[in-house]
């Protein structure tokens, strides 16, 4: 019986016998769901000539996930993205904790505690600011 065992357990054929404990660590895990979004133009001074905000019917399911590793998931609205370890950033400004994610000629920053996402085009100097309220 020992044989078999040990046999089954190589082969994982057991059963589910669960995820790996150190892979399925997530330093950080959250789904947030913003309502309003507002357009405004950027440059070095900070955002300017903001469009008027409009109310988001569904609203726009942001999920992120960041693993023990560095590494980081990030759902937008259906859209999946994923980022190693030196793709983002976290970091702390006076509205509190963020992760700022780099692709080409955009940048995403997302609060950890869900108030808010920005979008940014850096190359049409738009931002796009996603709201959980006004």
């Amino acid at each position: 019986m020992p044989f078999f065992v040990a046999f089954c357990i190589l082969l994982n054929g057991c059963g589910d016998l669960g995820e790996d404990p150190v892979l399925s660590d997530a330093h950080f895990s959250r789904t947030f769901r913003y309502y309003y979004e507002e357009e405004c133009r950027f440059d070095d001074d900070g955002m300017y000539d903001c469009a008027r905000i409009t109310t988001l019917s569904p609203a726009y399911v942001v999920r992120i996930r960041v693993d023990g590793f560095g590494n980081a998931t990030l759902n937008l609205d259906g859209t999946e993205f994923v980022f190693e370890e030196g793709a983002f950033a976290e970091g702390r400004d006076r509205f509190g904790g963020y992760f700022h994610f780099y692709e080409d000629d955009s940048e995403l920053t997302l609060y950890k505690d869900g108030s808010e996402m920005i979008i940014w085009d850096l190359e049409s100097g738009f931002a796009t600011i996603y709201s959980y309220e006004m």
